[in-house]
């Protein structure tokens, strides 16, 4: 199952593109006033999203369309945006295409009816794009799905078409990190070990050993791999981390699991290095524990679960210890 993990949106920038919005604090306006009654009016945040979701509370009044909705995957072709209103419909999911001299607006997927649009009453929209697959839903239940591979990539925002007054707020973004490749590469490790230790004639000892095989792997494949860099200072302490990967904003952080290990002094240690990791001011936004298991050692579940469930968290790499 695909994991969202959190986009920060207090410092993000937000551009009128068209209409008339307003912002105040986390609070987004669109009026009717001087707004012309067949125009497609966008507001567009500063943050892309390839895949994930966008959610937030959204409050239509009557006129215009009556339409609030979400974008996402937006660009200088057009995008993607879902919410309430629009095709004299409830819901809808439309894919928007634009060219130098014209817009076009074409729904993918539309439920109920216009006069079941409750006015001026909070919609909890929430709008998850994963690949192809679009998925709207209210108040946590699933009112519309489709499917559409025209726009992969974009900006985020908001819309509502011609005079229509709306109100968005508590606006989320989530983003699933793009590290399937990645992790198709840390689970290879076992098999390129094995050539390792028949040259060296020894199995890995420690860290230090995992990491020296495991910059070769990743070297080859990504070429702005840097090791053990300082992410900067958190109260007394300097915090480094054992590989970044700024392209994927993505940190590894290693361990060994010996016989010796303390399962649960290692997963409070894991947790609170995550901590200084995210807390000084750093480009990086996700975290994958990479756990070499030298001992074979049963791991229990809940071990997993406790670390994926940190925010920055986007996978629990654990490969099996390769003898000699």
């Amino acid at each position: 199952m695909a994991k969202f993990s959190g986009i920060d949106l207090t410092s993000s920038q937000w551009t009128s593109i068209s209409g008339n919005w307003s912002k105040r604090e986390a609070d987004f306006i669109h009026r009717p006033t001087d707004v012309s009654p067949n125009s497609f009016n966008f507001f567009i945040c500063d943050k892309q999203v390839r895949d994930g979701a966008i959610e937030g509370t959204v409050r239509v009044a009557q006129g215009g369309d009556d339409s609030g909705r979400l974008v996402f995957r937006y660009g200088p072709s057009g995008c993607y945006y879902a919410g309430v209103g629009g095709y004299s419909r409830h819901f809808a999911i439309v894919k928007y295409v634009q060219s130098i001299d014209r817009a076009v607006s074409v729904a993918i997927a539309l439920a109920g009816l216009r006069r079941d649009i409750r006015y001026e009453e909070p919609y909890h929209l929430r709008v998850e794009f994963i690949g192809d697959t679009i998925t709207l839903k209210s108040s946590g239940v699933t009112v519309l799905q489709a499917r559409d591979n025209w726009f992969d990539e974009g900006h985020i925002g908001l819309e509502t078409y011609g005079q229509t007054k709306v109100e968005f707020s508590h606006l989320r973004a989530y983003e699933i990190p793009a590290i399937e490749g990645l992790l198709r590469i840390l689970e290879t490790f076992p098999y390129t070990l094995k050539r390792d230790n028949t040259y060296l004639k020894r199995e890995l000892q420690d860290e230090k050993d995992v990491q020296r095989v495991l910059w070769t792997i990743l070297r080859s494949h990504y070429s702005d791999l840097v090791d053990e860099e300082i992410l900067g200072r958190f109260g007394l302490k300097h915090y480094q981390n054992d590989f970044g990967i700024p392209s994927l904003s993505t940190i590894i952080e290693v361990k060994v699991i010996t016989s010796s290990t303390n399962l649960k002094a290692l997963q409070e240690q894991l947790m609170i290095d995550f901590v200084g990791y995210f807390a000084t001011m750093t480009n990086y936004r996700h975290l994958v524990y990479f756990l070499y298991n030298k001992a074979n050692r049963l791991i229990d579940s809940s071990f997993v679960r406790a670390l994926e469930s940190l925010d920055p968290v986007a996978a629990v790499v654990i490969v099996p210890g390769v003898k000699t």
